[in-house]
């Protein structure tokens, strides 16, 4: 069953509850995120970013709008936390992608990387290219879904990036619709700063920001009208020969491969596409299965993908 009429996204609704997640204040602390203040400064090797508004938050990382000062252009900045920093290789494969030219016009394009030492330790810093909202933010399946040609047209320029990462080796392994960011459409000007925040009601803590700011995806300069998407984030990417011991993928994106602990390799994106497919054309997941739950088994897991009773 697909979406009837041609109505387009509308932009800036609220993420669909299940994907609502607050950003805890426990995750500041030594060797997770850095504390960010509108207004901030960082410094890379040949430029200056002041950090204009918070755009979103993930488990490993903050991202944000930043004005480079020395060369007036906005940037998206990702801060991976000081962990995370240690063990990551995206700047290696966003480099790797770089180099490939029929990739980056399906992969958000990495325009520079530092470190920055913090209170909680060394943070990994991505300089990306500016992105309008992600799918997630801009449709909602019981509200406000996506209508049947916005969602063939994202699942074919999806499985065109994935297509680019596998030709050079890679799995994305997380390309879930909080991952798909839509393309701007309208010149960035005088952006708005993120002055929405809650108090964290810590004070005279160096490792603790005194505010957590909300997010606000550039949904202002996005035509809702237009559908040109990229692939982000690849924190949980890994080349096809040297695949993680578990790799981070939603619950229910997971391949069978992934639930049996098996070999696995950059396939396991194509099962995970094929249940966002499902889910952005019929609303409903491909299987019912409980989005967190740390005391789910396996086999539980198994049983619903085999049993027909739990097929919506």
């Amino acid at each position: 069953m697909g979406y009837e009429g041609g109505e387009s996204l509308t932009s800036g609704d609220k993420l669909p509850g299940w994907l609502v997640y607050p950003e805890r204040v426990e995750s500041y602390r030594r060797g997770k995120l850095h504390p960010v203040e509108i207004g901030d400064i960082f410094q890379a090797d040949r430029y200056h970013y002041k950090i204009i508004r918070k755009l979103g938050h993930g488990s490993f990382s903050t991202v944000w709008l930043a004005e480079c000062i020395s060369d007036p252009r906005y940037v998206a900045i990702k801060i991976l936390s000081s962990d995370a920093s240690s063990t990551s290789k995206e700047v290696q494969i966003n480099q790797i992608i770089g180099a490939n030219a029929t990739a980056q016009g399906h992969i958000v394009t990495l325009l520079d990387s530092f470190k920055h030492d913090g209170p909680n330790g060394e943070h990994e810093c991505l300089v990306f290219e500016p992105m309008g909202p992600a799918v997630a933010v801009c449709y909602n399946p019981d509200y406000n879904p996506i209508p049947a040609w916005q969602a063939k047209s994202i699942c074919k320029q999806l499985l065109t990036a994935l297509k680019c990462l596998h030709d050079l080796g890679i799995a994305h392994s997380d390309s879930n619709p909080g991952n798909l960011l839509l393309s701007l459409t309208i010149p960035i000007q005088q952006p708005s700063s993120g002055d929405e925040w809650q108090s964290t009601g810590v004070k005279g803590n160096p490792q603790i920001p005194g505010r957590i700011y909300e997010n606000r995806p550039l949904t202002e300069f996005w035509d809702c009208e237009v559908t040109v998407m990229k692939l982000s984030d690849l924190g949980a990417t890994f080349f096809s020969n040297d695949p993680l011991a578990i790799p981070v993928i939603a619950n229910r994106l997971r391949a069978p491969k992934v639930v049996l602990q098996s070999s696995f390799n950059h396939q396991i994106d194509i099962w995970s596409f094929g249940c966002l497919l499902f889910k952005l054309f019929t609303r409903a997941p491909l299987f019912v299965i409980p989005l967190f739950n740390l005391v789910y088994t396996n086999t539980n897991h198994l049983h619903r993908i085999s049993n027909n009773n739990y097929l919506p």
